[in-house]
């Protein structure tokens, strides 16, 4: 029998967000590399895998309920991933980077959720 847990639907939303944020960042990771020239700037690309790794964190400590530091994981990362969604803005007409953008802003929303109600 299955232990069905009740999930404050903000907590849902920061789940969802940041996987989302997480796969697109590791998936555009792989396109900067294929596409080459700016889109490979070190800064850059640091910048989609600390937001990648700092959304999975987040989730880890929703899922697991962990109260003591949760603000301070989500706090940081809704700061990390506006900061890569501001990175990835900067490449104008770039499908990818713009879908990127807007999954970053998502979770650092979702995650700025989090903050004011945990």
């Amino acid at each position: 029998m299955a232990v069905q847990v009740q999930v404050k639907d903000t907590v849902k939303t920061a789940v969802t967000e940041c996987t989302q944020c997480s796969n697109i960042c590791l998936q555009t990771i792989t396109y900067c590399l294929k596409e080459g020239g700016e889109h490979i700037q070190p800064a850059h690309i640091q910048s989609m895998m600390d937001c990648a790794v700092f959304c999975q964190v987040t989730v880890s400590f929703l899922l697991r309920e962990s109260d003591e530091f949760t603000n301070d994981v989500c706090s940081t990362t809704a700061e990390i991933a506006a900061k890569c969604a501001q990175r990835c803005e900067e490449f104008e007409d770039d499908q990818q980077m713009a879908a990127c953008a807007a999954a970053c802003r998502k979770a650092a929303e979702a995650c700025r959720q989090i903050v004011s109600g945990f």
